[in-house]
Order: structure tokens, then C-alpha cells, then sequence
């Protein structure tokens, strides 16, 4: 969602040509740091690389554009008021994945 969001205010308010590329935390990590490419990771988690991610920083490899995603409480699992109420029970993504029968998914509902 956020490299969508990107996507359209860097092409609809900055006139920049945007090409999103779908890309796992790391490897992303590792072309950024080691080649300068992609120009921007829109969704990276940043906990995943925290140590070389600090590293390749304090060294001017890369910098960080935005601290914390549009909520200001950085990464994290949310759920909404509504579903906490509900679920009360629910206190860690442990709890939530434990219960896929509550979050079915179509193609196989033992995952939810």
C-alpha cells in the first residue's frame, strides 16, 4: 500500500517516472546498500537489517526519508478498535495466528 501511495504523489506531485518492483526485505536491503538500487524502499522493514541498516547509514550508503510510516509508530502489527473489543483475548500477533478459524482464508482455511 505504501509504495502505491509513493507511487502516485511522487509521479502526480513531483512529475517523477515510478516503477514499483516487488522485493523481500533483504535482498532489497542488500541492492540498496551494495548498489544503490532501487532508489527508494517504500515498505522495508527496517527491524529486519536494524544492525547493517545502522551501519550503511552512519557510512552515508543510504538514508532514512521518513522515520515512521504515516502514523509515527513506526513498524508494527495493528488491529482496529472494533476487532480488539471482539477479541479481547488477542494481545500479540501470536495470539492472532493461533486462531485462523477466526480469519478465514478462501484458498485454504487452515492458514486464516
Amino acid at each position: 500500500l505504501m509504495a502505491q501511495v509513493d507511487k502516485v504523489i511522487l509521479e502526480k506531485g513531483y512529475g517523477c517516472e515510478v516503477e514499483l518492483v516487488s522485493g523481500a526485505t533483504m535482498p532489497t536491503f542488500a541492492s540498496m546498500d551494495e548498489k544503490g538500487k532501487p532508489d527508494v524502499a517504500a515498505e522495508q522493514w527496517a527491524n529486519a537489517v536494524r544492525e547493517p541498516l545502522a551501519k550503511a547509514v552512519s557510512e552515508g550508503r543510504l538514508h532514512i526519508a521518513n522515520e515512521a510510516p504515516i502514523t509515527g509508530l513506526g513498524e508494527g502489527w495493528w488491529i482496529p478498535p472494533a476487532t480488539a473489543k471482539k477479541y479481547p483475548q488477542f494481545k500479540t500477533a501470536l495470539d492472532i495466528l493461533k486462531r485462523p478459524d477466526l480469519f478465514p482464508y478462501k484458498e485454504d482455511p487452515s492458514k486464516g
